[in-house]
């Protein structure tokens, strides 16, 4: 996974002059070794589409964009990755599971891997990070 943080903070055409290439170019690698290639851009509603022409497998979304506009925006040919906001790890086992059961229905059918919107907090307790791992398990998804 090529893991961006701060190009989100660029505007569209700075993304495409200056992280997008690089993006491409690092993802090519990765898929010329055969290895399916994600690419995550933290705050990536305003280059969602950009990001799409990096030639990555998957695309990982944070939580401030649903799975349904990520969808709409880039089509059924590319898998999405994410998109459950974090701080929910801070709560309980029982949301936790919520938060991971919204997910998979959101994304539907097509393509999606079951993921936070950013990293896990340092403050996770363990309990809620299990429940996040095993809802996938017991998950039936329409």
């Amino acid at each position: 996974q090529v893991f961006d943080t701060w190009a989100g903070e660029l505007e569209p055409a700075a993304y495409e002059e200056f992280a997008l290439p690089y993006h491409t170019r690092v993802i090519e690698r990765i898929r010329s070794a055969g290895v399916p290639a994600i690419l995550y851009v933290n705050g990536c509603a305003g280059v969602l589409e950009l990001m799409a022409r990096s030639s990555a497998d998957v695309l990982s979304v944070d939580w401030r964009i649903t799975l349904s506009e990520a969808r709409a925006r880039i089509g059924p040919s590319i898998a999405l990755q994410g998109n459950v906001d974090p701080a929910i790890l801070l709560s309980t086992p029982v949301r936790v599971a919520q938060a991971a059961f919204a997910a998979l229905e959101a994304a539907g059918p097509a393509g999606h891997v079951l993921n936070l919107g950013h990293g896990i907090l340092p403050d996770t307790p363990v309990a809620c990070a299990q429940a996040f791992v095993d809802a996938p398990k017991v998950a039936t998804v329409s």
